[in-house]
């Protein structure tokens, strides 16, 4: 992630704002047209009072990847379970410790392949003032190749946890 322009972009816009108003940077403060090229890559999750994880917002080029009929509002709804449960341990790992954090995600499909992808995680308060709210950006997602080589990986994914043998 050190070399990616849209999470430097991002990690700036959170740093700025943290030393501006000395706290965590509010929901509030995030103006989506300061990262227009970014928003397909962006979602924003949001922390209920219970500790669900439920998806405010998914970029378009994340519903490429993952569409909404294959998904919930609630990140421990997501399919398939391995991506879900690698999801929900990157979230809550960002959770405990309350700041900026980036991920290596290594996924192994049913066939064996492997994807790589990366992951910023931001935490953001709500009007209060409390850690509510994670901006996550997947750069990786605004690249072709990219996308197609995650979507084959969780369809067959999915397929093979439906009982489908047949690889996608």
């Amino acid at each position: 992630l050190d070399r990616d322009a849209g999470a430097l972009l991002l990690l700036g816009w959170w740093h700025r704002e943290a030393d501006r108003t000395g706290t965590l940077p509010r929901r509030a403060a995030l103006n989506p047209t300061e990262f227009l090229r970014l928003l397909g890559a962006i979602s924003l999750v949001d922390i209920e009072a219970d500790g669900r994880l439920r998806l405010r917002l998914y970029g378009e080029r994340m519903a490429t990847i993952d569409p909404p009929d294959q998904r919930s509002s609630y990140v421990d709804d997501l399919t398939p379970s391995g991506y879900r449960d690698r999801v929900l341990t990157d979230y809550r790992a960002m959770i405990a410790i309350g700041t900026p954090a980036g991920f290596r995600v290594h996924l192994r499909g049913v066939l064996g392949e492997d994807f790589i992808y990366q992951r910023l995680m931001l935490p953001l308060a709500d009007e209060q003032g409390a850690f509510r709210h994670i901006l996550v950006f997947n750069p990786d997602a605004l690249k072709h190749p990219a996308q197609l080589a995650i979507k084959r990986l969780l369809d067959r994914w999915r397929l093979a946890e439906e009982g489908d043998p047949s690889p996608v």
